[in-house]
């Protein structure tokens, strides 16, 4: 499996944005795929990533694990119009993976087995600078679903050692005494955090401080938000590999006043 011929057509495509659901942008990619694949199947999986934060996209765009093999585009990109490389990364499972080379992607292509190759992207729809997920990702993304173009017929051939690194470092463990930064908040003010929940079982009804610049709280591990009293909170697992932060039917993020890239301190009490 490389790049260097035609990949067999695809007509699965999922979409990882910063853009909010109140942008036209995501409308307008989807009709530039379809322009090119009228039968695509088109996956939001999230366009609520934190605005230009590479650590709340890494985190979402891992969630690409759960879809079936396809192509999957990646727009989160601070450094849009700069020097900085449009990739296209063949997965060992399949799947290739379009965005800017700014490290966002990497977790998940890691999660896909592991990087086979990668290209860069050299053709574009448009001039335009200010908008690549039309003109470079979802544009390349149409043409390569379709079978029109093979991957090195739209770039050229990099060192996957030449990437950017992910700018979100592996999980770390739960301990004694930990700093975690946080990668995502969800709708329900959970608070997740960098830490692999993997070794819960060894902590479980083990009380921990919680502290924020502005607050600290006293919880408990458990494994589910009904463990505790309404309004207590919890430290448990996130459903994906992670430890939250919770209270359960209310919202820890209100409670410690932090956000997407805060640091929270976590303690284990005797």
């Amino acid at each position: 499996m490389n790049g260097n011929c035609l990949i067999r057509k695809k007509n699965i495509f999922s979409l990882t944005t910063d853009y909010n659901w109140s942008s036209e942008g995501i409308g307008v990619m989807k009709g530039v795929i379809l322009s090119s694949i009228n039968n695509a199947r088109i996956i939001d999986l999230c366009h609520t990533v934190k605005s230009f934060s590479k650590i709340n996209g890494s985190r979402q765009f891992e969630m690409i694990r759960y879809l079936p093999v396809g192509i999957h585009i990646l727009v989160v990109d601070p450094g849009v119009g700069t020097n900085r490389k449009a990739i296209s990364i063949l997965t060992n499972r399949g799947d290739i993976l379009i965005g800017p080379d700014n490290g966002v992607m990497i977790n998940a292509a890691n999660l896909l087995g592991g990087i086979n190759e990668v290209y860069t992207i050299d053709i574009r729809l448009s001039e335009q600078t200010v908008f690549d997920g039309r003109d470079v990702f979802a544009y390349s993304a149409g043409l390569i679903g379709s079978g029109k173009k093979a991957l090195s017929d739209i770039g050229k051939k990099i060192r996957k050692e030449s990437l950017c690194p992910s700018p979100l470092i592996d999980n770390q463990k739960l301990k004694n005494k930990v700093d975690s930064i946080v990668v995502h908040i969800n709708h329900f003010g959970n608070i997740i955090l960098n830490i692999n929940s993997k070794e819960i079982d060894n902590f479980l009804n083990r009380k921990v401080k919680i502290s924020s610049n502005v607050k600290s709280i006293y919880a408990t591990v458990r494994r589910a938000f009904g463990n505790v009293a309404i309004g207590k909170p919890l430290l448990c697992d996130d459903g994906y590999g992670r430890y939250c932060v919770a209270l359960n039917q209310g919202s820890a993020k209100d409670e410690l006043k932090v956000d997407v890239e805060s640091i929270i301190h976590l303690e284990l009490c005797e």
